[in-house]
């Protein structure tokens, strides 16, 4: 079972958008979800090593792989449970959401939650979201992470910002900058990236789509 899967069946609905959204709400649920999956690696494993091999070496060996292959997907749920836990409190609120796909976990940071329209300078009230970030991430420094900066389809064109690709960039940055405040962080396992607004989440038909498509994204690659 991949992490897809399961939050498909422990959490919400999925969106339009294809992806699987945490909500912080159900972790009993996912907590339960996890143990289960456990016990099916833990019954693979046995089952994978009682299998004479002089009999049917192929079917065993083909058993170790699965039972290995369950091992790294329960690990990636367990994962995923904890950061989901670890933002309760900003998901609830709505200044973060949280998305699951197989290996990787995206935390979704709109532009409201840290910058003022046509910024890149980080607001007060956006600090004490990324440390809790921050503290959802610790554990996870072998982790690789990409901090991508989301533009709308609107250009902009100001004395500091050329294009919505050095726009996006610039506030990438600045929450990539905090984010390595952290102790037991590699910067080498970070990397920056500016999508402009060529990825957007939905279409930039109104002005609440366009709010929407502003946004920096924290990619965990597990």
């Amino acid at each position: 079972m991949n992490v897809r899967h399961w939050l498909e069946l422990n959490f919400h609905e999925p969106d339009f958008l294809g992806g699987w959204v945490m909500d912080a709400g159900m972790a009993q649920r996912a907590v339960r979800r996890v143990r289960k999956c456990l016990r099916l690696w833990v019954r693979r494993v046995v089952a994978a090593f009682a299998w004479p091999l002089a009999v049917a070496p192929v079917w065993a060996m083909a058993l170790v792989v699965l039972a290995f292959g369950s091992a790294h997907a329960c690990a990636d749920q367990q994962v995923a449970v904890r950061v989901a836990l670890a933002l309760k409190a900003p998901i609830e609120r709505g200044l973060v959401e949280v998305e699951a796909v197989g290996r990787y976990i995206v935390i979704r940071i709109p532009e409201a939650t840290c910058f003022p329209t046509n910024a890149a300078t980080l607001r007060p009230q956006c600090l004490p979201v990324l440390v809790t970030i921050r503290s959802a991430l610790q554990g996870l420094e072998k982790a690789r992470y990409t901090v991508a900066g989301h533009s709308d389809d609107v250009p902009i064109n100001t004395a500091r910002y050329s294009s919505n690709w050095e726009f996006a960039a610039a506030r990438a940055g600045a929450v990539l900058v905090e984010l390595l405040k952290a102790t037991g962080f590699s910067a080498d396992h970070f990397t920056l990236a500016s999508y402009g607004p060529t990825r957007p989440l939905v279409a930039n038909t109104s002005a609440d789509n366009r709010a929407r498509n502003r946004r920096v994204e924290v990619v965990v690659e597990l």
